[in-house]
């Protein structure tokens, strides 16, 4: 990940280079919201990296990992550093940056690799995979490789990429030397890891000749923080203007700043919550099409902010660099103040991880404190049980954990090594460049809720985009777009059918702007479900105004607190099995919203409007919904 700040700040820096002479009145910030590593000594990009040097006979362990959150990073910068305690010359390495062909050279790889979306690749790791599953790929008889898989079962293709790897590598004569593993991010993804990982080494070692040991692993700082006199650093302090950037790329590795044009309240005065609908400015050489994402890069709020320097008693103006120990002339970040740093770049909410229990045992001073935090980090039963109910259950953060340890008192840069880094949150547009080329919209609930603790917890992005004053000069988010597989028919003659409750409407919103535009439009149908009409239906007008114009066939409303029964999506969709039955033989169906519940619901009606209109058994029901989704007529844009 500190490849992406590298190149972020490098970027930044050619244009303040650029820009000195011409100073303007435009917005500015130093620096954006980019991704702070949280894992390995050695993350720089090929040409700045500390070098570490192979002794001779040791045996080479690379692992790569695709990731869009960067969970399968970190977890592959664990097996990484797990895999020197072994004797392996061990690295890790960004899937993006290797090629099949590269495996033949490798002596044992290790893949963590995340399914995104309808079974995709991350995108990181798509040109990798399209690369291992072209029909040309060599064999790689000499390549010995294991798989970790992370996945969400609430999601219809659980895994689907660490499994396609792990058979297409099979059929390519690598050798498995150690059982696939998979994770389950809606329910135990770190256990999933830590099991599969306890059963990892002793193969591993077995394979390759070397004893194996059981070691006990220190987590010990690798990280340095040095501290800069202000007035000596201000002019290195990277500033970032928001024109006259001369770049090819944008995406999560090279964000920019938007500007948002418009905000404005969704739900009525009535509702006890809040959604947005705001318009962002797109950078001249951003483009998108009807159903993709966009990316934005929070701040955290300035409040929680104040919490952690006042807890580890920081001056938040003082300007530091973060670099490696085996590296502390090579920056991974900075010059930036401790406040920036804090408010940019690592994620100060994120639940604490077992790994940092592990670290945080080593300053506990006092006895009973120091058995509780060892116990917290371990991965075994009893471990794990007192983890759940003290971290995972109550969503407790790190800084209400150190209120119940006060004799640990660990050193701010082992933290900040050890946490998260802020990671952009992706939101579907709502809107088609067809109505709206130069700007995209986003529709958001504000989310807001009580933790376990009694904390409340308030969505970073959301809030953070609430807060924001259209009027102001910090009205910026940096922003990237990431193309999406959801998409509208090649044939506009197609028959839809969107169902999208709450803010699930947000891509069909830009669905039905692209078909206003679009000749020879074919059949339509929105379902949309809300509580209320008169408190939170989304686009109530826009909507009639789409149906009055033909841009939309037929909008079909689930108000579920408006009578005694509470009526969903899904209600609706049996209630019309006999007009939805013919539409399903040649129409594509889009699902937007909730993946836990409201998701899994809708395909179980669907099954049942084919059973009970398409006179099918539910096996062949089944058959008939399987068979739309590998066509690509079944998509779902869930979360």
């Amino acid at each position: 990940m500190w490849m992406y700040i590298l190149a972020f700040l490098v970027a930044a820096l050619i244009a303040w280079k650029f820009l000195f002479s011409k100073r303007e009145e435009k917005p500015t910030f130093s620096p954006a919201a980019i991704k702070f590593d949280s894992a390995p000594k050695i993350t720089l990009n090929s040409n700045k990296k500390a070098k570490k040097t192979k002794k001779e006979g040791q045996i080479g362990c690379k692992v790569l990992f695709g990731s869009q959150t960067g969970t399968a990073e970190d977890f592959a910068q664990t097996i990484a550093e797990e895999a020197e305690t072994y004797g392996f010359f061990s690295e890790v390495v960004d899937i993006e940056d290797m090629t099949p062909e590269d495996l033949a050279d490798e002596e044992f790889v290790i893949f963590t690799l995340a399914t995104y979306g309808e079974g995709e690749p991350t995108d990181n790791a798509k040109d990798f995979y399209d690369a291992l599953m072209d029909e040309s790929c060599n064999p790689l008889p000499s390549l010995k490789y294991t798989v970790f898989g992370l996945g969400n079962k609430t999601y219809e293709f659980y895994n689907a990429v660490a499994r396609r790897v792990d058979e297409r590598l099979l059929e390519l004569d690598a050798q498995r030397i150690v059982e696939k593993g998979e994770g389950d991010d809606d329910c135990s993804l770190q256990e999933d890891f830590d099991n599969w990982r306890r059963k990892l080494w002793e193969p591993v070692c077995q394979a390759f000749g070397i004893e194996f040991k059981s070691v006990a692993k220190v987590i010990k700082p690798t990280y340095i923080l040095k501290e800069h006199d202000s007035a000596a650093k201000q002019s290195t302090l990277v500033t970032w203007n928001t024109k006259g950037i001369n770049r090819n790329v944008i995406d999560v590795k090279h964000p920019v700043m938007c500007k948002i044009v418009a905000k404005r309240e969704l739900h009525s005065p009535s509702s006890d919550r809040s959604c947005l609908h705001l318009e962002i400015e797109l950078n001249e050489k951003m483009k998108y099409v009807a159903g993709d994402h966009v990316g934005i890069y929070p701040e955290n709020d300035p409040y929680d902010v104040n919490q952690w320097i006042d807890y580890f008693q920081l001056d938040p103006n003082q300007i530091i660099t973060v670099a490696s120990e085996d590296a502390p002339n090579r920056p991974l970040v900075g010059p930036c103040s401790i406040r920036r740093l804090l408010t940019n770049f690592v994620d100060v909410y994120a639940i604490p991880r077992k790994k940092l229990f592990q670290a945080l045992a080593i300053y506990a001073t006092h006895d009973e404190e120091k058995k509780r935090l060892e116990l917290l980090g371990s991965s075994d039963d009893a471990g794990w049980s007192a983890y759940n109910e003290y971290i995972k259950d109550p969503q407790r953060t790190l800084l209400e954990c150190l209120e119940d340890f006060p004799s640990c008192k660990p050193s701010f840069i082992h933290v900040i090594e050890l946490i998260p880094p802020t990671k952009p949150r992706y939101y579907s547009i709502s809107s088609s460049p067809k109505q709206h080329p130069n700007t995209v919209h986003v529709t958001a609930v504000v989310l807001e809720y009580k933790t376990g603790t009694g904390r409340v917890h308030k969505g970073v992005c959301t809030n953070w985009m609430a807060r924001k004053n259209v009027e102001s000069e910090t009205h910026h988010l940096p922003c990237f777009i990431r193309t999406s597989t959801f998409r509208l028919p090649k044939d506009p003659k197609t028959p839809i059918i969107m169902i999208g409750p709450g803010t699930g409407v947000a891509p069909f919103r830009g669905f039905i702007q692209d078909r206003k535009h679009t000749e020879g439009r074919g059949d339509s149908i929105l379902f949309f479900g809300c509580r209320s009409r008169d408190v939170d239906f989304l686009y109530a007008d826009e909507l009639q105004e789409h149906l009055t114009d033909g841009s939309l066939g037929k909008l079909v409303t689930a108000f579920s607190r408006e009578q005694d029964q509470k009526v969903y999506v899904q209600h609706r969709l049996l209630e019309m099995k006999d007009e939805v039955w013919p539409l399903l033989k040649d129409a594509y169906v889009y699902v937007c919203g909730d993946s836990k519940s409201m998701s899994k619901d809708v395909h179980k009606a669907l099954r049942t409007v084919v059973m009970e209109a398409g006179n099918k058994t539910q096996k062949e029901a089944e058959q008939f919904i399987t068979a739309l989704q590998t066509k690509g007529r079944y998509q779902q844009d869930v979360w």
